[in-house]
């Protein structure tokens, strides 16, 4: 087969490269500016139309069309299907392929990827080592870089700056954003308004994070949990009671082995409830063996009881507010703080984690009334906890 275009007799200098005017053979179609036919490849459809402009040692190959005022400059790659159009600029090392497109004015640069059926849209940026794949798409003046994977159908628009972390799913991020490091947003969840979210942090299922909330640590924000304020740096926060109990995982410690827990079912025939209620004076009214909360975290478990559970109650109505669980497994002692709301509409607020401490308990106890707090149906729960504290 032989060359499919020529260079005609038309130059231009642009920033210090001559480029030349290209015709196609089959047809005597102008195109668009080349600095040496190695920026296009004679094999296959690719094509730069109009006033599009390809040089350095970028290629264009494969099916790919640069067109409209679009550049392709560096070590950049074009192929596959990809097109690159409007005044979209990809240069340095980036690649662009798949059934990708990348428009208006967006650039991609650095060793960035965008491949599969992913978007590049208006004036957002997308550069270092980030990729964007599957049916992701970045808009508006949004920034994605560092080692960022963005894919599934999610979708980062607004200001929103993604360095590092992943956004897959269908969930979206918007607005004023800052997401970083290894977190992960996936799922249906939003992450919008100013918020932020970094660390190993987790957002997922319907979750919404705005405001100006800052997630990060190994937090876990997942179901119907909604958060637009205060700073997390651990903790497992989910608003919806079914979706916790089918999906959701505590937040053990990293030395900790889960298969250490007894199952529920082998769990029941070996409860024991000690419980304490709160009277008006604040002060808790015993009625078990321990005489403080204090007293159940340095206790250790007898060997003919498996699970001890302390019940945290209301000062109103004595309604159980907080479980603390000790479990005896292996000759190992672990303890749970479990929360499991549910107000007169029946609505559910779940919140569990792995504590060591009656410093721990009360940090947990904290935590938990900033997450009522967000809700104007739990604030009466949020009101007997700070009671208790």
């Amino acid at each position: 087969m032989g060359p499919k275009y020529e260079f005609t007799d038309k130059t231009l200098n642009h920033e210090g490269h001559t480029l030349h005017r290209i015709r196609r053979l089959s047809d005597g179609k102008l195109g668009g500016w080349l600095e040496k036919e190695d920026n296009l490849s004679q094999d296959g459809s690719c094509w730069v139309d109009d006033e599009a402009k390809v040089f350095d040692e970028a290629k264009v190959y494969g099916n790919a069309k640069i067109y409209g005022e679009a550049k392709v400059y560096g070590n950049a790659k074009i192929y596959d299907n990809a097109e690159v159009y409007d005044n979209a600029e990809v240069y340095y090392k980036a690649r662009v392929y798949g059934e990708a497109h990348v428009h208006d004015s967006a650039q991609i640069d650095g060793h960035a990827h965008i491949y599969g059926n992913a978007g590049v849209h208006n004036n957002a940026r997308v550069y270092n080592n980030a990729q964007i794949f599957e049916r992701a798409s970045i808009w508006n003046s949004a920034v994605v870089e560092g080692s960022a994977e963005v894919y599934g159908a999610s979708c980062i628009e607004d200001d929103a700056y993604v360095d590092g972390g992943k956004i897959c799913g269908y969930s979206h991020v918007q607005g004023k954003v800052e997401i970083y490091s290894n977190a992960i947003i996936s799922g249906d969840a939003r992450v919008y308004g100013d918020a932020w979210v970094g660390g190993n942090a987790k957002i997922y299922g319907n979750a919404e994070v705005y405001g100006d909330a800052g997630i990060e640590g190994t937090t876990k924000v997942h179901g119907n949990m909604e958060i637009d304020h205060g700073r997390y740096e651990s903790g497992n926060y989910c608003g919806d009671y079914k979706y916790a109990d089918e999906e959701c995982d505590i937040n053990y410690p990293e030395d900790y082995n889960e298969n250490d827990l007894l199952e529920d079912s082998e769990a029941k025939e070996v409860v024991q409830d000690f419980i304490y209620k709160v009277d008006d004076s604040n002060k808790l009214t015993v009625q078990t063996e321990y005489d403080s909360v204090s007293e159940f975290f340095d206790t250790s478990i007898s060997d003919d009881i498996k699970l001890d559970t302390l019940v945290i109650c209301s000062i109103d109505t004595k309604e159980p507010l907080i479980k603390l669980q000790k479990v005896k497994a292996d000759n190992k002692t672990e303890f749970k703080f479990i929360v499991e709301i549910t107000n007169e509409d029946s609505d559910d607020f779940i919140f569990r984690s792995i504590i060591k401490s009656q410093d721990q308990l009360n940090q947990l106890i904290q935590k938990t009334i900033e997450a009522l707090r967000l809700y104007p149906k739990f604030n009466k729960y949020a009101d007997d906890l700070e009671e208790y504290l």
